[in-house]
C-alpha cells in the first residue's frame, strides 16, 4: 500500500492542498473496491462530479490514477488526491480495532440513528448553532442517510419537491438482471477513456495527420471521432436488441436504462486534442446513442415484439417514469458552455422508449391505466402512439390529422392508413386538409395514388405544386388539359411575373411559346449573361436551348 508521503510526491503542492480540502469536506463519494486487481473507484464532487479510479499493482507501491476531469498539468489532480487520501483512511479504519472515524464527526455516528432517542431534544439555540456550524457536505450526508432510513421522511421530501412520488421500479429488486450501476459505470468509463488525438485520428489516406491540415480536415476528423464513439455504443445496442428479440423486456429495459445513465454521466473524453466536439462531447454521444437506437431497430423491436403480460407488467413503472416525474432534473450538459447552439436533449432519455412501447399492443393496455390520470401531461405524440397500441383507430385518425399538419411522417402514415383500408373518401378528405401544410410529402402521395377523375381540384393543386418546384414542361403540358382558364392565368403570371422564386429561363421560354408569346423569348434571352467567365457557367445549357428554341 502506498503512503501519504508518496501521494504528496505525485501531486503539486497546490493540487495536494486542494485535494486534502476536498477529502476533509466529504467530497469523496462511496468507494468501490475490486479485490481481484486491487482497484478503487469513486465519484469526487467539486465544481462538478468526476469519476476517479485508483489501481495498485502487487509489485508496485506507487498508485496509478485516472480522473475524467480536464486537468492536464504536472502531477495528479486534486480529485485523485482526495480519493487517495480516502483510500488510505479506509484502509486505516479496516486495520484499527475498534475502527476509528475518518475525521472528527460533527454529527452522531451511523449507529446512533438506531438507538432510542434522548428524552429531551436540543434547545432552539443549540439547533441553530449546529445548523450554522456544520459544513454543507456533512449536512447533506446526514440528510441523505436519514432519507434512506426513514420512509416517512423520504415521502415528505419527495412530495415537497415533486407532485407525487414515482412508483418503485420492480426491476431494482431483480437479482437476475445486470446491476444498473455496473451497466452505467462500464459505459461511462469506456466513453470517458476515449482519446481523440494524433494516435487515433488519421488523414483520408490513412497517413498520420499533419498538424497544419487540421482545419481543412476537421469535418472528416469529426466523422472519424463519431465512428470511434459508435464502436463503443454498438455492442451495448446489440445486447439490447438480443434481449428484446427474445422477448426479455425486463433485461432489455434495464440495459437501456443503464446505457442512458452512462451516457448522461459522461462529460468529456480523455483527450480531444483538436477540439472536435467544441465542449459538447456529452451532447454528441447522447445524439449518437438515440440515432443508434433507431438504426439498430431497438425502437422497432420495442414497438412490435409481443411480450408476456407478467414480464410487461413489471416493466411499466420504469417506462412511465418520464411522464410521472413532473420536474425531471436537467443534465449539466443540456446547454454546453462552449456550444450554446446545441438544442436540448430529453432529460430522462426515456421518452423515446415510452413512445415506442406505447404503440405495442401487448404494452399499451398496461400503460394506459397508469398514464390516464396524468393525461394533461401527455404529449400529442404519446397520445397518438397509445391510440395505435390500443387499436383505437377513431381516436388515432383524429390525432394523426392534427399532428400531420406539423409532422410530415405522420401525414404520410395517415394517408397510407386510409389507402390500406381502401377508404377513398377519408383519404381524399385528409389529403385536401394536409396538402396545405405538407406540400411535398402529400403532393407526391396524391400524384401517385389519386387520379384526376377522382378529385380534379386536389390533383391539379398537387401537380401545380410539382410543376412550380421541378419546372418540368411535361407537368405544364398535362396541366393544360386540366386547368380552368383562370387557373392557367394565375400559373403563367406566377412564372413570368416578378416573383421571389427564380424560374429557369428555358422553362419560362416554353411557357411563353405555349402562350403564343414567342416574340418575348428574345427579350428573355437578352437578359441573360452571355459573357464568358473563367470558371462556372450555370446558365450555358439553358442559353443554348434558348437559341435552338428561337
Amino acid at each position: 500500500m502506498f503512503t501519504r508521503q508518496q501521494l504528496r510526491e505525485l501531486a503539486t503542492p497546490a493540487s495536494f492542498s486542494r485535494g486534502q480540502a476536498y477529502f476533509e469536506e466529504g467530497a469523496v463519494g462511496r468507494i468501490r473496491y475490486r479485490e481481484q486487481d486491487n482497484f478503487y473507484s469513486a465519484i469526487v464532487s467539486g465544481s462538478a462530479d468526476y469519476g476517479v479510479e485508483l489501481s495498485l499493482a502487487e509489485d508496485e507501491n506507487a498508485p496509478d490514477f485516472f480522473c475524467d476531469c480536464p486537468y492536464n498539468y504536472e502531477g495528479i489532480c486534486k480529485h485523485a488526491v482526495a480519493l487517495g487520501l480516502a483510500v488510505l483512511a479506509r484502509n486505516d479504519d479496516a486495520m484499527a480495532q475498534p475502527p476509528a472515524p475518518l475525521k472528527k464527526p460533527k454529527q452522531p455516528p451511523a449507529p446512533a440513528a438506531k438507538q432510542v432517542a434522548a428524552p429531551a431534544g436540543p434547545s432552539a439555540a443549540e439547533l441553530e448553532r449546529a445548523i450554522k456550524e456544520v459544513s454543507k457536505p456533512d449536512k447533506l450526508k446526514f440528510l441523505e442517510q436519514h432519507l434512506r432510513q426513514q420512509p416517512a421522511l423520504a415521502s415528505a421530501f419527495v412530495l415537497h419537491f415533486y407532485d407525487s412520488p414515482s412508483p418503485t421500479d420492480p426491476l431494482d429488486a431483480d437479482a437476475a438482471l445486470p446491476p444498473l450501476h455496473t451497466l452505467r459505470e462500464e459505459l461511462r468509463l469506456a466513453l470517458t477513456r476515449l482519446r481523440f488525438d494524433q494516435d487515433n485520428l488519421f488523414s483520408a489516406d490513412g497517413s498520420p495527420l499533419p498538424v497544419n491540415s487540421y482545419y481543412i480536415q476537421r469535418p472528416a476528423l469529426l466523422e472519424q471521432a463519431i465512428g470511434i464513439v459508435y464502436v463503443v455504443l454498438r455492442p451495448v445496442a446489440a445486447a439490447v436488441c438480443g434481449a428484446l428479440a427474445a422477448a426479455r423486456l425486463a433485461e432489455g429495459l434495464r440495459r437501456l436504462q443503464g446505457a442512458w445513465a452512462g451516457v448522461q454521466a459522461t462529460m468529456r473524453p480523455a483527450a480531444d486534442v483538436f477540439w472536435l466536439f467544441s465542449g459538447s462531447y456529452a451532447y454528441t454521444i447522447s445524439q449518437s446513442w438515440l440515432t443508434l437506437l433507431r438504426e439498430t431497430g431497438v425502437l422497432e423491436l420495442l414497438a412490435e415484439t409481443p411480450f408476456e403480460a407478467g414480464e410487461a407488467g413489471r416493466c411499466v413503472p420504469g417506462l412511465v417514469r418520464p411522464v410521472l416525474e413532473s420536474t425531471p432534473p436537467t443534465p449539466r450538459w443540456t446547454t454546453p458552455k462552449y456550444a450554446p447552439y446545441a438544442p436540448p436533449v430529453d432529460a430522462s432519455g426515456g421518452m423515446q422508449l415510452l413512445l415506442a412501447a406505447a404503440a405495442n399492443p401487448s404494452l399499451a393496455p398496461l400503460l394506459w391505466p397508469v398514464l390516464q390520470p396524468h393525461e394533461p401531461r401527455l404529449s400529442q405524440s404519446l397520445r397518438l402512439q397509445l391510440a395505435a397500441g390500443l387499436r383505437d383507430w377513431q381516436t388515432w385518425t383524429t390525432l394523426a390529422l392534427a399532428e400531420g399538419q406539423l409532422v410530415p411522417a405522420t401525414a404520410q402514415r395517415l394517408l397510407r392508413f386510409y389507402l390500406d383500408r381502401a377508404d377513398r373518401p377519408a383519404l381524399l378528405r385528409a389529403a385536401n386538409t394536409l396538402l396545405g401544410y405538407q406540400k411535398e410529402v402529400v403532393g407526391a402521395f396524391v400524384l401517385m395514388y389519386v387520379k384526376a377523375t377522382e378529385d380534379r381540384p386536389l390533383y391539379v393543386k398537387a401537380l401545380t405544386l410539382r410543376a412550380l418546384q421541378e419546372q418540368e414542361f411535361a407537368d405544364f403540358d398535362e396541366l393544360s388539359g386540366l386547368w380552368e382558364p383562370e387557373e392557367r392565368q394565375r400559373f403563367v403570371a406566377q412564372v413570368l411575373g416578378k416573383q421571389k422564386q427564380s424560374f429557369r429561363p428555358l422553362f419560362c421560354a416554353r411557357v411563353l411559346a405555349a402562350e403564343h408569346r414567342a416574340p418575348e423569348i428574345l427579350a428573355l434571352a437578352l437578359k441573360l449573361d452571355w459573357h464568358p467567365r473563367p470558371y462556372a457557367h450555370p446558365t450555358r445549357t439553358d442559353q443554348a436551348n434558348l437559341l435552338d428554341l428561337e
